[in-house]
Formats: C-alpha cells, sequence, structure tokens
C-alpha cells in the first residue's frame, strides 16, 4: 500500500525532567511532542507507546488484509491462521508494551 507518512520504526522517548513523551522517527526528527499532567504519566505514556506502535500496527494490518484473499473454489480460504495470529499478536504487544507468547498467553 501508498503511505505517506514518516516510515517506521517509531521510538516514544521520554525526556528527561520533564513531564512529556516525544515520538522520534528513523531519521531521530521529532514526528509528535505530548505533554501532560504529573498525575497522567502512566496513561500518557501508554498513548505514546501506541502512538509509537503506529507503523507497525498499518503494516500488521497491511499483511493480514493481503493474507485474507477471497474463498478458493473449494469454499475454503487460503489463510495461515497461524501467521495471521501471531502478526496480530505482535501488533497488539507493541501497541500495549506488554508481552505474548507464540501461542497468544501472556
Amino acid at each position: 500500500m501508498n503511505t505517506k507518512h514518516t516510515p517506521g520504526p517509531w521510538k516514544h522517548t521520554t525526556p528527561q525532567g520533564a513531564f512529556g513523551h516525544e515520538i522520534i522517527g528513523p531519521d531521530g526528527h521529532l514526528i509528535c511532542k505530548m505533554q501532560h499532567h504529573p498525575d497522567e504519566q502512566k496513561q500518557a505514556a501508554d498513548d505514546a507507546d501506541l502512538i509509537a506502535a503506529a507503523p507497525d500496527l498499518l503494516a500488521a494490518l497491511e499483511t493480514i488484509a493481503n493474507q485474507c484473499g477471497p474463498f478458493t473454489v473449494h469454499g475454503l480460504p487460503p489463510l495461515d491462521y497461524a501467521t495471521i495470529g501471531n502478526i496480530a499478536r505482535a501488533a497488539i504487544a507493541e501497541a500495549t508494551a506488554q508481552g505474548f507468547a507464540p501461542d497468544g498467553r501472556k
């Protein structure tokens, strides 16, 4: 697919002494800067993780969409369900800063 956004990977950083987060592109340029109230540090960090994961989430969805072709003549979809599940779990893990085993266990 043709995208117009800054290519990934994007990295979430937290500047020292600041109540904020930055999303940095692969070339070191600032993509996004977030500021928040000191009481919202955890939620802001989670939000920044999700933003930083955006290019990989898009790539995962593109891969999944490409795997989901039309049904075959025999009525069975030409899908590799294990691959699709692993791609989705990896994207979820990146977006939520959690780890998932290949079989879906945390």
